[in-house]
């Protein structure tokens, strides 16, 4: 949460908006430079194609290190330097593909589904060469080895499991009509959550990893392939079919990021009218500023009041303090003034200090941890506190009560009279006439002049009373002396400090307070996801719009027969990149129309976070784009045998 205010208060939109744009261009750049190759017939035979095995073993040594640096970043403590990566990429991608080249000798060229059929080889050849490079045990050092190793393994299992899975919807869609391809795209949705659950089971420990692993796995696939399907039928019916369940999908996880942060809103709203009153001069962050969607007067700072709340772990539910990390799974940069905050709070004790997680939760606990508390919405009522025991009866208690109000009941009582009466003429005059005599009279004699005096007194109040009541413009009636009694009376009893009111009422502030933090921070966690998840199905058809017209300028066009029969005709293949185009920028508007609404609602800049992410993850983000463009697009070749028809020519 620090990372990302710092983030946006130092980063200008401009730079976001570059970030955004060009992050994703590197991945097409980088196949672009490998259709540059030129391939020869499969005819030719396997030796004679060496440029296609040099081709695909730069594509195994590419996503090797991308599998090195999940694992890298996924567990830092891994031995595991710069050299020592190149090393296991270079002698994976060789063992590999100098395996699959003396099958494709020895049986049939091109080896049917080399890219699925390949995938045992691969993992088997990293395998060895990590246990050669690093030694036999080189996770001893590591806490709590085992358990992160074998997450690492499932996650990684998972998200190969994706290069058997889109292909095999892919059939299943080009195998239908058309009447029931509307029914196969609503089965997508269906797919991609049961892979997202798959994810959150397996790799909940990662928690801040979470959102850009899930989308770039499972979304990127995903928006892959739906374009891909999309191209062969050229529908504009395909894209509102599929911009509507995408934008079904984000409603329903606005709706419940709306429940579940409405004590945190509440909090936000609560701390931004003290700011306003107070009139406080501060440092404008990514929630306030102008360019995160809203003026200061609109969106508060999420970060200031939960950070306030931090401050003062007094105020929380002392039995979930343990539940608020504070350090996030990726160390980043911070400043000094927010690394001595962080130390402080580390300092207290009170809550979780470890950037490591020892422990899986599935996908519906961490729903129910923040849902349950927003929905619940708990109000104070008679029923929350415990009636006091009085301690005496009640005719003692108001005697005691009167016997100590009276004394300041009569001060008043002669303020308000005497206040009353100096506003009069006859009253002044005859004061200050009567005055000096009066004071003789009084030091030597007994107590009835003062007696007589004090009757004078009170004739000149009856007298004037008419006038009185005239001046006043609406006298109010005072309350009976007696129900104060009682009401002051009950009140001192329920505010002792051993009162059960007190504690309840304390009780339930603070579960309120750690209500607000948490759901403050899920509240980033979710908003970061929902944007990740929008700009990668915008990202995805662009690139892919990129990358068509380039690849068909190139001379290995010939050799992907599924994209050369739409290359053939220019008009049918400006037709269905017109389409793919119009999703595209379709789902662009999806992305404005949440950045616009989470940063009214929720106070937080959706790109801001989108860029933070791209750019404190850009290895790991601009790898899974690679691998998800090779094996989704590239895989096509003739040289990998992808014979949709099951048919394989070539073997007969």
């Amino acid at each position: 949460m620090l990372a990302l205010d710092e983030y946006c208060q130092r980063t200008s939109f401009r730079r976001v908006l570059v970030v955004c744009v060009l992050m994703p261009l590197i991945p097409l750049l980088l196949i672009v430079l490998m259709e540059l190759v030129p391939l020869k017939p499969i005819e030719a035979g396997a030796s004679a194609n060496y440029a296609f095995w040099t081709r695909h073993a730069l594509t195994l040594w590419l996503t090797a290190l991308c599998v090195e640096g999940q694992a890298k970043s996924w567990i830092p403590e891994l031995p595991l330097t710069t050299k020592q990566a190149l090393a296991i990429a270079s002698g994976t991608a060789v063992a590999t593909a100098g395996l699959e080249l003396l099958t494709a000798e020895f049986w049939v060229f091109p080896v049917p589904f080399l890219a699925v059929l390949g995938s045992p080889v691969f993992w088997l050849s990293w395998a060895m060469m990590a246990r050669v490079v690093l030694g036999p045990n080189p996770v001893q050092a590591v806490q709590d080895a085992n358990f992160r190793v074998l997450r690492f393994l499932q996650i990684t299992a998972v998200q190969s499991s994706l290069l058997g899975i889109y292909p095999a919807y892919q059939i299943i869609f080009a195998a239908v009509n058309r009447f029931v391809e509307l029914l196969v795209v609503s089965l997508l949705p269906v797919i991609n959550v049961v892979l997202k659950n798959t994810l959150v089971a397996c790799g909940s420990h990662l928690e801040d990893n979470l959102p850009e692993m899930v989308v770039f796995t499972v979304d990127g696939f995903s928006a892959l392939y739906s374009v891909i399907c999309m191209r062969g039928t050229n529908s504009l019916k395909m894209v509102a079919a599929t911009v509507a369940i995408n934008v079904l999908v984000m409603v329903l996880s606005l709706h419940g990021m709306n429940r579940r942060s409405r004590a945190a809103r509440e909090s936000r709203s609560y701390h931004l009218m003290q700011l306003l009153q107070r009139q406080a001069q501060r440092t404008p962050s990514f929630l306030t500023s102008s360019s995160a969607g809203g003026s200061p007067e609109l969106l508060s700072t999420l970060v200031l009041t939960t950070l306030k709340m931090l401050r003062t772990p007094g105020q929380l539910d002392p039995t979930e303090l343990r539940q608020i990390r504070l350090l996030s799974g990726k160390q980043h940069k911070l400043s000094s003034a927010n690394t001595a905050l962080l130390q402080s709070l580390a300092a207290r004790c009170v809550y979780h200090n470890d950037r490591k997680i020892s422990e899986t939760i599935s996908m519906s606990q961490m729903k129910s941890r923040y849902a349950s508390a927003a929905i619940e919405e708990r109000a104070l009522s008679p029923s929350h506190f415990t009636a006091p025991t009085p301690r005496q009866s009640r005719l003692t208690q108001r005697l005691r009560a009167a016997l100590r109000a009276l004394p300041q009941a009569g001060r008043k009582l002669g303020s308000g009279i005497e206040s009353g009466l100096t506003g009069f003429p006859s009253f002044r005059s005859a004061s200050r006439d009567k005055t000096s005599k009066e004071s003789d009279a009084d030091a030597g004699t007994d107590s009835f002049p003062r007696l007589s005096s004090v009757l004078r007194l009170a004739k000149l109040m009856k007298a004037s009373s008419h006038r009185i009541s005239e001046r006043t413009a609406s006298p109010k009636k005072p309350p009976p002396i007696a129900m104060d009694l009682d009401t002051s009376s009950k009140l001192r009893t329920l505010a002792m400090p051993g009162s059960p009111v007190i504690s309840d009422v304390l009780l339930e502030t603070r579960k309120q307070n750690t209500r607000a933090v948490k759901q403050a921070l899920q509240l980033l966690f979710n908003s970061e996801y929902l944007g990740l998840t929008a700009y990668t199905l915008f990202i995805i058809p662009m690139l892919y719009v990129l990358y068509m017209p380039i690849l068909q300028a190139l001379p290995n066009e010939v050799y992907y027969p599924s994209h050369f029969v739409l290359m053939e005709n220019a008009d049918q293949f400006l037709d269905r990149m017109t389409v793919i185009a119009i999703l595209a920028f379709l789902q662009l508007a999806v992305l404005i129309v949440l950045h616009v609404f989470v940063a009214t609602r929720f106070a937080v800049s959706t790109i801001y976070q989108i860029a933070f992410v791209l750019e404190t993850h850009f290895t790991l983000v601009a790898g899974r784009l690679l691998v998800s463009f090779i094996f989704a697009v590239q895989s096509t070749l003739l040289h990998y045998g992808a014979d949709f028809s099951f048919r394989f020519s070539w073997i007969h």
